[in-house]
């Protein structure tokens, strides 16, 4: 197994909850969605999959429910329902 592989694929602490036919970018610890409108599949990961590179290259905070982290996913997301 590759260690590297499965740290940068995970879901923890920051992932993508369905939410009916949607998703939503959640931290996973406290199951708090960190924006307020549903997502796309393919938005929701790449969302998260952001946050937790960010937590851990430290450039976001690790702490849970952080309010940097939610404005940071709330930015993200808006910036590209925008699109």
């Amino acid at each position: 197994m590759n260690g590297h592989y499965e740290i940068e694929n995970s879901n923890y602490p920051v992932g993508a909850l369905r939410t009916g036919d949607n998703y939503k970018v959640t931290d996973m610890r406290s199951l708090k969605p960190l924006h307020s409108q549903p997502v796309s599949k393919e938005l929701a990961y790449k969302a998260a999959a952001l946050v937790n590179c960010k937590i851990r290259s430290k450039q976001l905070p690790a702490e849970q429910d952080s309010t940097e982290v939610q404005d940071f996913v709330d930015a993200y997301i808006d910036e590209r329902i925008g699109e």
